[in-house]
């Protein structure tokens, strides 16, 4: 059995599209880049400004063209998705939003008729960047609510990630090859504000700084 996997939009986005492809190859399938030979398409999507929403719907009828098992997750899913089940319900097996991640394997079984486990996991993660390069996500969310962006309704107030989880997670791809590292968030800024231990952006970094094999850090929101 193989596996596809469309990520649109952003970085963040493609971190969760890297947990479900090692979700799918721990449960024994292959990953394959040709829609053609998969037997199973996700299509991750994304719903931050109108352009991008157009974008994952037309995405969304390209892939099912190709007739296969076909899950869509992500962004458009959690703002459209009962719609989405609704009018597609013959070339979508189940839609998964963001909020459902924490039920994925539950959801994907169903959509696949099986009983393997496809638990997300940030420190699971199939790397689909280029070779030494990764992303390193280390909070979900916002607190901003700008009138052109969904985020905050998408994916919820801003949530950090603790130091410990990420730079275990940082040690994790540096034994993978990993050289460089890009820090990401909707908010970097905010890193650590809502954990209430003292952690911030600088003190992260620091620890960041220590793990061996790493190079330079990015950053990006």
């Amino acid at each position: 059995m193989k596996v596809g996997i469309l990520s649109l939009g952003c970085a963040k986005n493609l971190v969760d599209s890297e947990m479900m492809l090692a979700s799918f190859k721990k449960a024994g399938y292959e990953i394959t880049n040709n829609p053609k030979d998969a037997d199973v398409i996700i299509v991750n999507t994304c719903a931050f400004i109108e352009d991008a929403q157009i974008e994952s719907l037309n995405s969304i009828l390209d892939m099912a063209a190709y007739q296969k098992k076909l899950i869509v997750t992500g962004c458009l899913a959690q703002v459209f998705g009962k719609e989405m089940s609704k009018d597609y319900p013959n070339e979508i097996k189940n839609v998964i939003p963001f909020s459902k991640y924490n039920e994925f394997t539950k959801l994907v079984n169903k959509a696949l008729n099986d009983k393997k486990n496809y638990d997300l996991n940030p420190l699971n993660r199939n790397i689909t960047t280029h070779a030494n390069f990764a992303y390193l996500r280390i909070a979900e969310g916002c607190n901003n609510f700008c009138g052109f962006c969904l985020i905050p309704f998408i994916r919820g107030r801003y949530k950090s990630r603790s130091i410990k989880e990420i730079v275990k997670e940082a040690n994790l791809l540096a034994k993978q090859g990993i050289k460089e590292i890009s820090v990401i968030a909707q908010d970097l800024s905010c890193y650590g504000m809502d954990l209430k231990d003292g952690s911030n952006l600088t003190k992260l970094l620091k620890e960041l700084e220590k793990v061996k094999g790493i190079n330079p850090l990015t950053f990006s929101n």
